[in-house]
This record gives structure tokens, C-alpha cells and sequence, in this order.
């Protein structure tokens, strides 16, 4: 990635200052999930998160269709294809700040930061960099296709305001699947020799797409935490979160800190535009 900040100097981040955020990315996704949607979440997310590029996209395409729990009886016609609404939430759930917060998180702040990183990384970053942090962006939509959080666009009283929250959830869902799309394209490009690798992937992506849909979270276990369901949830977030890091942060290991600057030096190097420094830390 490199940035001309003066006439005379150029700055430049290193690969493995690089592959920095797609580690804080997989791992605070997943704690985040776990924290504010509770351990039933960050557990089903931990073992799909791998190959959820499609369910993603799936489950942005099935809040559009059927954002709301009032249209079951539409659901029900697309029930051959897609498990809907009916079974996304819980009716009697009360909201909390925690809810609010991962909502905020996934679908206000997300898209806009990982937009921001595929424009600043995308022609510059490797093709194994690529691959890990697509798979650390599931981390954060994952949550929303199990958990959208209807209940809390309920508590508007405007019905344009219910129906504009499940539409930022929708979109922004569609979004983050997109991104990591674009992503695993890119990367396959630059692992074009490895032909028998994407194939086994895409065969195993469509696998688990189809598993995820069967054994997603039942209503009753979708809930915003409370007491030590909150502890029990960061658990769950955070153990899932290395896992799912691991291979983000082998790829940090390996990566040359040559030619560039580390971390520090990056953030700090005059005239970098500041939505730069923020994409290179904050995840």
C-alpha cells in the first residue's frame, strides 16, 4: 500500500504490519458477536465462519425478502429454499445496550471500515492475505444472519423506522458479504496455481452453506445475553476468535516486515490520511 505524503517521501506499511488487522478483525468479530448476541451465536459462528461467504450472502438476500416477523405467511412460500424469519427471533426478547452495541458495530461501523481497507489494500495486498481476511469479515456478518435483531426495530413506533432498521441490516449484511466475495475472487486469482485448492474449497463452501442453513440456532437459543450468559458468550466469542485468527496470525508470522514500515511507524508517518491510519489498526 503505499501513500506519497510528500514530494520526497512515501509511506509504506509492511506485509506483516499488513496482515495486523485481518488478525484484530477474525478475533474481536467473533468476541463481539459472543458478547453482545450470546454463546449459541459465537458458537455456530466459530465453526461455520471458515466457509460463510454464501450463507452471508443468503442471509442479506433473506432479511430483504422477509425483514419482519409480521410477513411469516410470504415466508412460508420461500420455505423450500430458505428457513426465513419465523426462526431468527425471538419475540418476547427484551433489548438491551449490549444488543444495540453489536448492532451499531456490524452494521453501521463494519461495512464502512472493511470497504475502507479493500480500497486501501486490495491491488497491494497478498492472495493468502486476502483469503484470511475475508474469512475474518464473515466473523462479523455472521451474527446478523442468525441474530438481526428484529425485536430492537420493533421498539420504534414509526413503522418507516422498523422497516429502515431491518433495511440497514439487510444491506449492510449484503454488504460484508460482498467484501469477503471479493476478496476470496482476488485471492484465487493469486493462488491460481493451486487449482485442486479452490475447487476442494468451493465444494466445501456450498457443503456448509447447506449445513448451516439445517442447524442454525433455534429461536429459543437466540437471545440477548444477561447475567452470566454475558460472560459465558465473551467465552465462547473469544475462544472462537483465535481459532478463527489462527490463520490470519500465521500469515502475520510469515509475512516479510520488508519492504515498508512496521505498525507504529506507519500510523505515525506525516501526511497519511487518516482514515489509512484507522483501516491499518482498528478492525
Amino acid at each position: 500500500m503505499d501513500i506519497t505524503t510528500t514530494h520526497n517521501a512515501t509511506c509504506q506499511i509492511s506485509p506483516h504490519a499488513q496482515a495486523f488487522r485481518a488478525v484484530l478483525t477474525g478475533f474481536v468479530g467473533s468476541a463481539m458477536g459472543g458478547l453482545t448476541s450470546g454463546f449459541y451465536v459465537a458458537l455456530f459462528s466459530g465453526w461455520i465462519s471458515w466457509f460463510a461467504t454464501l450463507h452471508i450472502l443468503l442471509g442479506g438476500i433473506e432479511l430483504l425478502l422477509c425483514p419482519q416477523r409480521e410477513t411469516q405467511s410470504f415466508c412460508q412460500k420461500l420455505a423450500s429454499c430458505l428457513p426465513c424469519c419465523d426462526s431468527r427471533d425471538s419475540s418476547d426478547d427484551k433489548t438491551n445496550a449490549l444488543g444495540w452495541l453489536g448492532w451499531s458495530y456490524s452494521v453501521i461501523y463494519s461495512p464502512v471500515s472493511q470497504v475502507l481497507w479493500v480500497i486501501g489494500n486490495l491491488h497491494s495486498a497478498s492472495a493468502p492475505l486476502m483469503l484470511v481476511q475475508a474469512l475474518s469479515i464473515c466473523t462479523i456478518a455472521l451474527p446478523l444472519t442468525i441474530d438481526p435483531k428484529v425485536r430492537y426495530g420493533d421498539q420504534f413506533e414509526r413503522d418507516f423506522l422498523r422497516r429502515a432498521f431491518n433495511l440497514a441490516t439487510a444491506i449492510s449484511t449484503l454488504i460484508l458479504g460482498v467484501l469477503s466475495s471479493v476478496l476470496l475472487v482476488f485471492a484465487a486469482k493469486g493462488l491460481h496455481r493451486d487449482r485442486f485448492f479452490i475447487i476442494i474449497y468451493v465444494v466445501v463452501l456450498v457443503v456448509w452453506t447447506f449445513c448451516g442453513w439445517m442447524f442454525r440456532p433455534s429461536p429459543t437459543k437466540v437471545h440477548s445475553p444477561k447475567g452470566l450468559g454475558i460472560l459465558a458468550g465473551l467465552a465462547m466469542g473469544c475462544f472462537s476468535g483465535a481459532l478463527i485468527a489462527t490463520p490470519a496470525f500465521v500469515i502475520m508470522q510469515i509475512a516479510p516486515t520488508s519492504p515498508g514500515l512496521g505498525l507504529l511507524d506507519y500510523i505515525q508517518c506525516n501526511g497519511l490520511a487518516v482514515w489509512r491510519r484507522v483501516v491499518a489498526v482498528i478492525p
